[in-house]
């Protein structure tokens, strides 16, 4: 899985990540804020049960729940284009225009 989401050849698979963190990094409280973690294979194997913390150790569940949810869907949305069944009904990938590139 890992080399689909973050090696395979995907039109547009860098800049989607690029774009989910700018989305992860949107204001929270200043107290909740947690720097993005680049995701990889194992992070989204135990996503369910992943939990951030802070650098005082404490469990923060906004941004574990932004994170997971961001995260979730940006896997599933690559892997749906690495297998072409993105429907016409479904969206299709931001040009770099909508990406404000």
């Amino acid at each position: 899985m890992d080399h689909i989401l973050f090696s395979f050849t995907i039109e547009g698979r860098e800049q989607i990540w690029e774009m989910t963190e700018k989305l992860y990094e949107l204001p929270m409280k200043a107290n909740n804020r947690i720097s993005w973690t680049v995701p990889s294979e194992a992070p989204l194997r135990g996503l369910s049960s992943l939990k951030l913390r802070n650098t005082n150790a404490k469990y923060n569940k906004q941004a574990t729940e932004r994170y997971k949810l961001i995260v979730s869907e940006t896997a599933w949305l690559l892997w749906k284009c690495r297998k072409g069944n993105l429907s016409e009904g479904s969206p299709a990938l931001p040009d770099k225009r909508e990406m404000g590139g």
